[in-house]
Order: structure tokens, then C-alpha cells, then sequence
């Protein structure tokens, strides 16, 4: 029988070696993958990972900012010519004087 390790890294060498197994003998799902993940990544301190791991056992939240893109949102800068189409305002491009191809 095996002794059960007896320290956090030990116990964490342990878990590395049947994560590892694991995921190059495709044992478990990525979901459990996650899980067991979370758990090395706690008995390490390690908190940057367990954020991580958190949401991909949990799941992500979309927060949705305020400067969000939305299609649309821009219409009160067509040009109103433009008729229902999504043309904009032309601005007229000046050529500088020394351009041979302007025409007077």
C-alpha cells in the first residue's frame, strides 16, 4: 500500500503525477481536468491559477462595459442624404498645391 504523503508538496507531487496521467491517457473529461487542476493549484497557494481555474469550473460571467459596440449605435452621424442606406458624410479631400493631377 501506498503511505499517504505527508506534507502539502508532497501531496501536490503526487496529484501532478495522476493529473499528468490523466490528461496524456485521456482519463478524465476537461471538466475534471478543471476540478483537479483547482485542487493542485490551492495546495500550491497558487491563487493567480486558482482564479483562472475557478471560472473554468464555474463558469465565466460576460459583464457587457458601457463602451461597448452595439450596430447602429452611430446613425446620428450619417449624412442625412444618404437616404436608409448606411452611407456616410464625405469629407472633400484637398490635394496639396503642388499636385500636377488637380484640376482648377
Amino acid at each position: 500500500m501506498v503511505e499517504p504523503p505527508t506534507s502539502r508538496r508532497a501531496e501536490a507531487l503526487v496529484l501532478s503525477d495522476e493529473l499528468l496521467a490523466d490528461i496524456e491517457l485521456a482519463r478524465l473529461s476537461p471538466p475534471q481536468i478543471a476540478r483537479k487542476a483547482y485542487r493542485l493549484a490551492r495546495l500550491l497557494d497558487d491563487e493567480d491559477a486558482m482564479g483562472w481555474l475557478h471560472f473554468e469550473v464555474n463558469g465565466y460571467t460576460l459583464l457587457q462595459p458601457e463602451n461597448v459596440f452595439e450596430p447602429g449605435a452611430g446613425r446620428r452621424h450619417i449624412d442625412p442624404t444618404a437616404g436608409s442606406s448606411v452611407r456616410t458624410a464625405r469629407r472633400q479631400l484637398r490635394r496639396p498645391p503642388w499636385d500636377s493631377s488637380r484640376q482648377t
